[in-house]
């Protein structure tokens, strides 16, 4: 038997020697086991009743693969289908799973490899079942491809015990796609070139199809042709209709495109003689030959089938395929040095007068500047030179940059992992090679120095008794601004300011910082108290600034400011006037001061003075200025559900408690524009609608059971099985008919389970139904759409030989029920109130009914009652009537479902949302499922798509927004970390929480947001019968991510304590309610003309572009920041003046 190798770190099969082995022919097909000898292999020859013999795959008691391999030589293009035929045995332990995958060799190599794209497909060992497994291979041009054998693998995974027979290995030639094929575009004067163009994949194997569908967005490669007059024409087509072109004329070359099947657009005019055409999957870049400089027009949606055109009187230009994914990331996490270098220069800059008070050597950190800087500018032209200098064009393309954060962000993600959703190849790669790179660790761990150097010069040197006002050399007061995290060591931040400065629209809330500072001797008994001659409408809180301790994480993300166990700003604790603290030797204390407008309140400035007090007496006033604008900010216009957890309230504050402890978090979280609506529940509580709609709420949840109203999986069928006993001990399979059928085909309603034995039951006292299905991590199901509810009536229905139906009295229900074969005695076994039938939350089924007949009787249908969507749909239709009565209709009233689920989920999510429609006419239907364009007809029964914001798609969402009308959101949790904007963790720039929220100024179609826990207090229970918890103990983490889940912090007296990123996230919504209300005055107000109201739009736009143009390209610089809230704040003021 011909031999073969496995080298394990290419994932690869080598050959020692080559022969073509029919693919069909069983008996050539060979053995590998994983261990090796790690289990059994016995062929049996082809005899009547297996015409290709018959391979067993026995286990060996440890777990192991066991691996059939056969050969295909490939001799036409025409597409072809392989199915693959086994049974497991009836002792196959639960854990085993049969996949088949395909892989190629191209011609003149020994070595296989995955097929691109990569294609395999599995399924559970289902035990004494006929099995099949179908992959369909689509080659048009294998020559062209250059492969030259498919080479088909059968794998038996996690075997130990019992045994997998494959008795069948058919090729047939493949039907012809379903799908409907866009009509090319007619584009006179080109025609598509012969040249075929490759495309790019990822190199390492994808555990999941949402993230295999990220990376149909990024661009992986370029295919380049560079035009001279001599070509004409040129260009790209997608499959969708869409083209980038380019044509030859005496002034130059006319550039066109369209995206999908929309005419023409006149682009650029190129006046070189010679052109370059970059196609990078959704777009081509288009550049004179040899220039920096070019223009990204965008093409079809993401690569694959895009043809080059060329003039259908002249050649077509050579192409240079070139993978760039490498050299792409590489200059992605070069960027982020470069903003660490950049930073750390504008600081040292900003505080010049301070380190030249401290007589640092100015000329050594200079040339550690200056090196560092020269080695980036190197190192990111040698990452250009190899793109043929298209990089930084592609960079630059917000959207296209998005997709790279993506895979940066992933490279960080649990950096240890083997694994990893892009594979453990790309993550030792990275770590290796790309996010290892020396460069990139020397410039993060510089400007560390650099911060370090500066705070030492600034604490020793007393910079803020200088900036701020002073008590002798006891203590400074100075100012900063609200996206500052003021260390608890003195010397940053810096500089700082000694006046404070403000600026707020009316029924607005703004935030700033007054910084304390002690010398080299500690302060006790410390106060702060705001007062003001005229408020005029103003009010503020103001809260002391406290620390919690961060958790060591194994998951560390950049950009991380300090590494390890330690102290970070977060707690902002309500401090009253006479309120006194104190303040240690070389430390700050910042003392928080968040400024309210009514409604009524007069536009102008306003001064107030905080009076800092030690022992009751004044010793410093320090001012800040308050300037009112002159218009309203209105309601909040960015919808929302926060995710506050009710239950948890309750934990913490008891029972008695209970009503006092939420609405104090409730009007909270209403002050900072959020609706305090749980995810999962019906939110807020009945008796809270009333009071919660007078104080701002402004939607009404009535849970997170959307799935509830799916109907259940028919793929379950597949894994139900028959048994019969006479004892409740030993059962024997019996022969059976499964289907699902509508308990009332006239209406909407459940699908039952039918059961029918092809066998006689005769024999048996007890039938027992099974459901052995059981799935891997990433397509196990967390809902069960089969529930049955002893608690409402009989469940199970049967019909005897003489066709009387009856319901037995006696049911039991078992899960796991991991052997079906034996039974065990039930007299004491609890019946449950509920029974979910195809529960997968754990990955493993192994559910059991078991009906005790009483007498041994012949049975021709049983009927297993599932009474999921009726107990759900009536309980949902009462909670809509009643919110509906109390709100009056004057709120949207959502329902939530499919949380995060994959695309093997999307037919039960259809289901769902068409019997919604139905059931809850007027509900808003919300889901963050992960991959709903696997079904794109499920957009039209979705009002609000919410994908987490690293998955976010704009471009293909603009156009399901302008296709169905779907609204929608973004949302973080568990990841999406930087460099996407976020406001889960304290360990980060609190620019991020603010910066959230410029998602949806950069795009329109973003209406929303949501989140699934403010204050997940769990782990920290032991404080809940002494609060304030002692901050240096309390458990910061959720996921190893510190401030995940805790938004808000527990406070004394039923009271909740924000959290700095809490208020930021509220200037976040501002800003975005801010550009609304500007846009809402574009259209309301009367211009001089044209020209002026598109001078003003422009402005806007600018603003805008400033704030963000990507999911993850946004301003990170706080000056920057306020500066473009004040250009904005202008334009409204203008755009007031303007008459209706």
């Amino acid at each position: 038997m011909q031999k073969m190798r496995f080298n394990a770190a290419l994932n690869v099969f080598a050959f020692c020697f080559l022969a073509s082995l029919q693919a069909n022919d069983l008996s050539q097909w060979q053995i590998r086991m994983l261990p090796e000898k790690s289990g059994e292999a016995s062929f049996v020859p082809p005899n009547d009743t297996a015409k290709q013999g018959v391979w067993n795959l026995r286990g060996g008691g440890q777990k192991a693969t066991l691996q059939l391999i056969g050969e295909e030589l490939l001799v036409d293009p025409v597409p072809k289908q392989y199915d693959i035929t086994f049974q497991a045995s009836a002792d196959i332990n639960a854990e085993a799973t049969v996949s088949f995958s395909m892989l190629c060799r191209n011609t003149g190599e020994s070595v296989a490899k995955p097929l691109q794209p990569p294609l395999a497909s599995s399924v559970t060992a289902v035990p004494g079942q006929k099995q099949k497994l179908t992959l369909t291979v689509t080659l048009d041009n294998p020559d062209a491809a250059g492969i030259k054998v498919l080479i088909p693998v059968l794998s038996v995974n996690d075997i130990t015990h019992g045994h997998v027979s494959i008795d069948g290995f058919t090729v047939t030639a493949a039907e012809a796609s379903g799908a409907v094929a866009v009509q090319p575009r007619q584009l006179p004067g080109y025609q598509a070139a012969a040249q075929e163009l490759p495309q790019f994949f990822w190199a390492a194997p994808i555990s999941y199809d949402k993230f295999a569908k990220m990376l149909d967005y990024a661009a992986l490669g370029l295919h380049i042709i560079t035009l001279t007059p001599e070509h004409l024409r040129g260009g790209f087509q997608w499959p969708d209709g869409s083209v980038v072109v380019a044509e030859y004329t005496a002034q130059g070359w006319n550039v066109q495109s369209a995206e999908g099947n929309a005419p023409l657009q006149k682009g650029p005019q190129l006046k070189a003689k010679n052109i370059e055409m970059a196609c990078y999957g959704s777009g081509v870049i288009v550049r004179e030959q040899g220039s920096a400089e070019g223009h990204n027009i965008a093409g079809g949606l993401h690569a694959g089938e895009i043809v080059l055109l060329r003039a259908k009187d002249a050649e077509a230009a050579p192409v240079k395929n070139l993978e760039i994914y490498p050299s792409a990331l590489k200059y992605c996490f070069l960027d982020e040095a470069a903003k660490s270098l950049q930073n750390a220069r504008l600081s040292w800059q900003a505080n010049a007068a301070a380190l030249k008070d401290f007589k640092l050597s100015e000329r050594a950190w200079n040339e550690k500047f200056s090196f560092y800087q020269d080695s980036l500018d190197e190192a990111f032209q040698q990452v250009i030179a190899a793109t043929d200098g298209f990089l930084p064009l592609i960079i630059r393309d917000s959207l296209l940059r998005d997709r790279y954060n993506h895979l940066v962000w992933m490279a960080n993600n649990e950096f240890a992992s083997k694994g990893g959703y892009f594979g453990g190849g790309f993550r030792r790669l990275w770590f290796s090679h790309l996010g290892g790179h020396p460069l990139v660790q020397s410039i993060q761990q510089f400007e560390r120095k650099v911060r370090a150097a500066i705070s030492r010069a600034r604490r020793l040197t007393g910079a803020s008794f200088k900036e701020g006002m002073a008590f002798e050399q006891c203590l400074s007061a100075a100012w900063c601004d609200a996206l500052t995290q003021v260390p608890r060591r003195a010397g940053m931040p810096g500089p700082l300011a000694r006046e404070g400065q403000l600026r707020l629209a009316r029924q607005e809330r703004e935030s700033i910082q007054l910084v304390l500072s002690a010398g080299n001797q500690p302060v006790q008994d410390c106060s702060v108290e705001i007062i003001t001659a005229e408020a005029g409408g103003l009010s503020v809180k103001t809260y002391l600034v406290d620390y919690i301790w961060l958790t060591e994480s194994s998951n560390p993300q950049l950009p991380l400011r300090e590494p390890g166990e330690t102290e970070f700003p977060d707690i902002l604790k309500p401090l009253k006037a006479d309120q006194k603290f104190s303040i240690g030797a070389y430390e700050n204390r910042a003392v928080w001061l968040t400024f309210y407008a009514a409604e009524d309140a007069a536009a102008g400035a306003r001064e107030f003075t905080a009076q800092v007090k030690i022992n009751g007496k004044v010793v410093m006033q320090t001012a800040c200025q308050v300037k009112v604008a002159n218009f309203a900010m209105g309601a909040n216009r960015l919808e929302n559900m926060i995710g506050m957890r009710f239950s948890t309230m309750r934990q913490f504050y008891g029972n008695a408690d209970y009503k006092k402890s939420r609405r104090n978090l409730m009007l909270e979280l209403l002050e900072h524009q959020m609706n305090p609506l749980d995810l999962y529940a019906q939110t807020p509580p009945e008796e809270d609608v009333e009071w919660a709609l007078e104080n701002g709420l402004s939607a009404i949840n009535l849970g997170g059971n959307l799935n509830a109203l799916a109907y259940p999986d028919k793929n379950m069928l597949k894994f139900i099985r028959l048994y019969g006993s006479t004892d409740g001990l030993t059962f024997a399979p019996i022969a059976a008919n499964f289907s699902l059928r509508p308990r009332d085909p006239e209406r909407i309603s459940d699908h039952d389970l039918i059961v029918e034995p092809r066998e006689s039951t005769a024999a048996f006292r007890y039938l027992k139904v099974h459901n052995a299905e059981t799935r891997g991590w990433y397509d196990r199901c967390l809902y069960a759409f089969f529930v049955m509810y002893p608690r409402l009536g009989k469940t199970v229905e049967a019909r005897s030989a003489t066709d009387e139906i009856f319901q037995p009295d006696t049911v039991f229900y078992l899960q796991p029920d991991e052997n079906p074969l034996v039974g065990k005695p039930l007299d004491d076994e609890k019946q449950p109130s509920s029974f979910a039938f195809d529960n997968l939350r754990n990955e493993s089924n192994r559910s059991s009914v078991i009906i005790d007949l009483k007498n041994a009787q012949e049975i021709r249908r049983l009927r297993l009652i599932n009474r999921s969507l009726e107990n759900a749909s009536k309980s949902l239709q009462e909670r809509l009537d009643t919110m509906r009565k109390l709100s009056k209709g004057k709120v949207d009233i959502y329902l939530y479902g499919f949380d995060e689920t994959g695309t093997h989920l999307n037919q039960q999510l259809k289901s769902a949302l068409e019997n919604a429609r139905q059931l809850l006419p007027g509900v808003r239907l919300i889901t963050t499922a992960a991959n709903p364009q696997a079904l794109p007809e499920l957009y039209a029964s979705l009002d609000v798509h919410c994908p987490a914001n690293a998955y976010a798609l704009p471009r293909h969402d603009r156009m399901v927004k302008e296709k169905y009308g779907v609204d929608f959101w973004t949302y973080v949790g568990g990841g999406g970390y930087y460099p996407f904007g976020n406001f889960e963790r304290i360990d980060q720039p609190l620019i991020h929480s603010r910066a959230f929220f410029w998602e949806p100024i950069a795009f329109n179609h973003i209406k929303g947001f949501l989140y699934w826990d403010i204050q997940m207090w769990r782990k920290n229970q032991q404080f809940a019968e002494n609060l304030p918890p002692v901050w240096s103990e309390w458990d910061s983490t959720h996921g190893e991510n510190n401030g995940m889940g805790a938004l808000f912090y527990p406070g004394p007296d039923c009271t909740s304590w924000p959290s700095m990123r809490a208020e930021v996230m509220r200037d976040g919504i501002e800003d975005y309610n801010f550009t609304r209300l500007a846009e809402e005055l574009l259209d309301s107000r009367q211009f001089a003309n044209a020209d002026e109201k598109a001078k003003a739009m422009d402005k806007l736009q600018q603003i805008k572009d400033g704030f963000s143009t990507g999911m993850s390209v946004f301003c990170q610089d706080a000056k920057r920041c306020h500066e473009l809230r004040d250009r904005l704040m202008d334009l409204i003021e203008q755009l007031h003046r303007l008459p209706h």
